[in-house]
């Protein structure tokens, strides 16, 4: 009787965490933001294209994992990495990651929405976001220091002129300065 009883609470402990890493899952695409992984070798071609430049904050809308904050904190030296995740999983992880690697900062991780981010002593914003979520943040880009700058990869705020357009291999990278959004 006592193995039904040990089955039973493996079962309902299994069900209840992958119920919960569904809803996650859903919100997340609902948010506007599915998290879709990014290669390092991708990260290190667009923060080589900018350049990204020692002591930098860099802050990720969508950070998911938390590739692009790695890759800034541990190969470029940024003093501070900022991420946005609705999904608490992925925000676990992210911090978990930044630990099991070693990085040399602690990211500052938020669990909620990127619509509540502060962005006002960011220098790089890194996107990985689609065209409509896009245009839903731009007040909050607004809010970014004039000398940031914001890079989009694969997509384009729909009416801002790139500052400049990167060929990637899989896809553009898209720079942008706060002129860009200061004209609209």
């Amino acid at each position: 009787m006592n193995i039904w009883i040990g089955i039973l609470i493996i079962v309902a402990v299994i069900l209840t965490a992958f119920s919960y890493a569904i809803a996650t899952f859903f919100l997340t695409i609902m948010s506007g933001a599915p998290f879709v992984a990014t290669r390092k070798k991708l990260i290190r071609e667009m923060f080589d294209a900018l350049p990204l430049e020692q002591g930098q904050v860099v802050a990720d809308l969508g950070s998911g994992a938390g590739d692009f904050l790695l890759v800034a904190a541990k190969e470029y030296n940024a003093t501070r990495v900022i991420g946005y995740d609705i999904n608490p999983i992925l925000t676990h992880w992210t911090r978990l990651r930044f630990k099991l690697h070693k990085a040399p900062i602690t990211p500052e991780i938020h669990t909620c929405s990127f619509m509540k981010a502060d962005l006002s002593d960011v220098d790089v914003l890194c996107l990985y976001l689609l065209t409509e979520t896009m245009e839903k943040i731009r007040p909050i880009v607004r809010t970014l220091p004039e000398h940031a700058i914001v890079i989009s990869h694969g997509f384009q705020f729909p009416g801002c002129v790139p500052t400049r357009t990167v060929a990637l291999p899989h896809g553009n990278m898209h720079v942008y300065n706060m002129k860009a959004f200061q004209a609209e």
